[in-house]
């Protein structure tokens, strides 16, 4: 499998403080304080409860760092938290976790497929420290899991056609590198992961920009089609101008539009085909291979808005790069998993 860029360490580590904030706000375990002795040590395992596709396993040992970093099990890991950063070497926090009795085995990788009942990871450690980390890592990992798990579905459905399946910026607050990594870890292809690294020219740009030229207000419902296009062009010539380096795309909501665009000396990267039928993307696709044919230009096309899984082919076999599914992240189940001692 081809390497994916790794999931970015210290933004989730943030990730996993605000989550054990939110369960130590007030105060430490009571229940486990009260049941466990402070010596006690367990050994546990990570179980899947069904078919799935895991991604950011990391975050089972990474939960038990921050938790380390905050409380020290002993005078031998205090020192060693002195002197080690939350983002030192591996090898660091391994020693720290293995003096606090901590050790993780993980024994399947992140884009593996799992089935019901298979044990994913082991882990020994202090059974009041497993038994605080243990909803925060299920809470992580099932998360990360579920969206692996449906962009695995998307790109099995699409497979051999050529197209991608992307995300979007539909992400959940705080969790969008998180999500993004397990698109990734899955086969997906990640969009822009912020508003600044692209540009994505949608159908309010496109209204600004026409004011802009008219010195006038347009509503929706009266704006022409030429007006329409024109905006679109504006649009794009505008961020050619601010950001001349930064990759654009282009929302189109019509075949007008899309010819205007295809017929500028120099087009957008990325041209988003907004809630076309599969004949209208196939039209579309015929347009754009006809307008470059002879030109040294090269313009993708994705299609977004209103897919679901049971016409994911068509538009794929449609000849688009790219299809955008907000449902990778916006509203994903979590995967079953289950911590079994």
């Amino acid at each position: 499998m081809t390497a994916i860029r790794p999931l970015n360490e210290n933004n989730t580590r943030g990730l996993i403080r605000a989550a054990l904030r939110e369960d130590l706000a007030y105060g430490p375990d009571i229940t486990t304080v009260a049941t466990v002795d402070a010596d006690e040590l367990s050994q546990a395992r990570f179980v899947t409860r069904e078919d799935g596709v895991v991604a950011a396993l990391e975050v089972i040992g990474w939960v038990f760092d921050v938790l380390l970093e905050n409380e020290p099990a002993s005078e031998a890991e205090a020192s060693l938290c002195e002197e080690t950063s939350p983002e030192g070497s591996s090898a660091e926090r391994a020693q720290a976790r293995e003096a606090a009795g901590v050790r993780v085995n993980l024994l399947v990788n992140d884009g593996d497929r799992v089935g019901p009942g298979q044990t994913i990871a082991e882990v020994q450690a202090p059974t009041r420290l497993l038994l605080t980390a243990e909803r925060t890592i299920l809470n992580v990992l099932t998360h990360a899991c579920g969206v692996a798990t449906e962009t695995r579905r998307w790109v099995d459905a699409v497979a051999g056609t050529g197209a991608e399946i992307r995300d979007t910026r539909k992400t959940l607050p705080g969790m969008r590198g998180l999500q993004k990594y397990a698109v990734r870890a899955a086969g997906g292809t990640n969009h822009r992961m912020g508003l600044g690294d692209a540009a994505m020219i949608k159908d309010n740009h496109v209204a600004a920009a026409s004011r802009r030229m008219s010195s006038k207000i347009l509503a929706p419902e009266t704006s022409s089609a030429a007006d329409t296009a024109a905006g679109v062009v504006e649009a794009l010539r505008a961020i050619r101008a601010a950001a001349p380096h930064v990759p654009c795309e282009v929302e189109v909501d019509t075949l007008d539009q899309l010819e205007a665009l295809l017929a500028l000396p120099e087009p957008p990267e990325l041209i988003l085909l907004d809630n076309f039928s599969v004949g209208g993307t196939i039209e579309a696709v015929r347009r754009r291979d006809e307008a470059l044919q002879g030109r040294d230009v090269a313009v993708k096309l994705e299609s977004s808005g209103g897919l679901t899984l049971d016409v994911a082919r068509s538009y794929a076999e449609a000849g688009v790069d790219y299809l955008a599914v907000g449902a990778l992240t916006h509203s994903v189940r979590a995967l079953d998993i289950g911590l079994d001692y």
